[in-house]
């Protein structure tokens, strides 16, 4: 089974939430510059992370989308087990984090992870896809079914979607065998399932990691992923 992994940002204190991750939008090396599908080759400047008086020192942190491209705010716990298991090409960063203005020796850190082209790994035969403006606010409006025959045609879409206001969804999604020989545990769908696509896909090994260590400060919700 896959989900979706989300932070908890619902539970009065059972979360981390930041007040400020501030950064210098001029500075070419800013946290906010990294990128969705290469690692840097200089070292990212961050900001310090600010949480919240009211905040729990917990595992999960919310970006605020201050940081550039796709990854996560962790503790140092948290790292450790995501480091055990396999990931695409990743690289962790430290942060400096604050509460009730004081520095505070938990370390928390930015896992970048990179977005790999994944078109090779879906079985189009067995999966289905919807198109729908991306201007649809309404989540349970369907939308109209796309046939897509290979990867290539699959490409093709997702180049058009921002010039025809549209976003790619799926109702079903099989990976075939080129995924299972890479075998990720987390993993990001970028420019398919609209803005859900900024959240990782993570499997049932990954889930069974996050509850045997005990980690909190997210969610995960099943998503209609299966492997073929």
């Amino acid at each position: 089974m896959f989900y979706r992994l989300y932070i908890e940002l619902n539970k009065t204190k059972s979360f981390a939430a930041r007040e400020a991750l501030l950064h210098d939008l001029d500075n070419p090396h800013a946290q906010w510059n990294l990128q969705d599908e290469q690692l840097p080759d200089y070292k990212p400047q961050f900001g310090d992370l600010r949480l919240t008086a009211e905040s729990s020192l917990v595992d999960f942190v919310d970006d605020g989308s201050a940081i550039g491209g796709h990854g996560l705010l962790v503790s140092e716990k948290a790292l450790s087990v995501l480091q055990k298991l396999t990931l695409p090409p990743n690289r962790a960063y430290s942060l400096t984090a604050t509460h009730r203005g004081k520095k505070i020796s938990e370390k928390y850190y930015w896992l970048q992870i990179l977005s790999v082209d994944y078109s090779d790994w879906i079985d189009y035969s067995k999966s289905e896809f919807q198109l729908r403006s991306q201007f649809e606010m309404d989540p349970d409006v369907p939308g109209e079914n796309a046939v897509i025959q290979n990867a290539k045609e699959f490409k093709k879409l997702l180049e058009t979607l921002g010039e025809n206001d549209q976003e790619l969804l799926f109702s079903k999604l099989v990976l075939n065998e080129k995924f299972k020989q890479l075998n990720f545990d987390i993993f990001y769908l970028p420019q398919l399932a609209g803005v859900q696509a900024s959240f990782p896909i993570v499997n049932e090994r990954l889930r069974n990691a996050f509850e045997k260590n005990k980690l909190v400060g997210y969610q995960l919700r099943s998503v209609p992923i299966e492997l073929n």
